[in-house]
């Protein structure tokens, strides 16, 4: 019986191992899986890159700017790429901000999801999520001196949060000369910022961004420090409000307020030059 046994457990090994060699693949199928994986490929990039060409011939000189030497895509230009890639938003959710400070103003936050049919039937479905959003505090929206419209804002808000989206989902972004003149875009119309003098909106590249203000006022409120304490705060470090933090300067502000009232003071102190800091 255990010699019986034993024979029909060889037997059944042995056809597993049979089974198993007859299922792997041979050297011939994986040269032929092999090419056409790169084929694919190929016929990947060939529709990307056909699909990038067609987004840049369809835009103009209007549809970007030129900050440094690289050149970006506007609201503008993000529409009218738009329907080269199928592109579609899903769970968009605009929120207004009150900015901490006496004139700090408000900002209108963007936030959502972006993704692409084409890119979709490529790799499968591809979303993701960006933010966006601008302040009353830009210049664009006080000039004159003027009170800024918040419908104004609001709707700048979504045209920086599609833009954004668009060129971040699509890597619409740091284009050149060339890259834009191969393509009939006439670069010499094109508006410039230069990194001192602003960027979007005539803000300056340097300091953090309404999303930023927002999230340090809600650390503030969090940790029950009045308005005062944070005027005062960031007075220590030479700043009006929020909006003129520098973005080297605001983790380290954010870290501190997220302390309290007794690690801000005692920062205020070492900056003030006071020696029993």
């Amino acid at each position: 019986m255990e010699e019986y046994m034993t024979q029909v457990v060889t037997t059944q090994e042995q056809r597993d191992v049979v089974a198993e060699q007859a299922g792997a693949p041979t050297p011939m199928e994986l040269q032929l899986d092999s090419k056409a994986v790169i084929t694919r490929i190929g016929a990947v990039a060939e529709v990307i890159s056909g699909c990038a060409k067609a987004s840049l011939q369809r835009t103009n000189a209007a549809d970007w700017v030129k900050m440094g030497d690289k050149y970006y895509l506007q609201a503008t230009g993000a529409q009218k790429v738009r329907p080269v890639w199928g592109i579609y938003y899903r769970d968009r959710k605009v929120t207004f901000e009150q900015l901490p400070g006496d004139d700090a103003g408000y900002a209108y936050i963007v936030e959502g999801k972006v993704g692409s049919k084409v890119l979709d039937q490529l790799y499968g479905e591809t979303v993701i999520e960006i933010d966006g959003g601008r302040s009353s505090k830009d210049p664009f929206f006080t000039k004159g001196d003027r009170e800024p419209d918040p419908m104004d804002v609001r709707k700048a808000a979504l045209a920086n949060w599609e833009a954004r989206a668009v060129a971040a989902l699509l890597g619409l972004k740091n284009f050149t000369d060339e890259d834009l003149k191969t393509n009939g875009v006439a670069v010499d119309k094109i508006i410039g910022v230069s990194y001192q003098s602003g960027a979007e909106g005539g803000g300056k590249t340097n300091l953090i961004s309404a999303k930023q203000c927002g999230r340090l006022y809600a650390i503030s409120q969090g940790q029950g420090i009045s308005e005062q304490n944070m005027k005062d705060f960031l007075q220590a470090y030479g700043y009006s409000s929020s909006k003129d933090i520098e973005r080297d300067k605001y983790e380290e502000i954010c870290a501190l307020t997220e302390q309290g009232v007794s690690a801000m003071a005692k920062k205020m102190a070492e900056l003030r030059g006071d020696a029993n800091a």
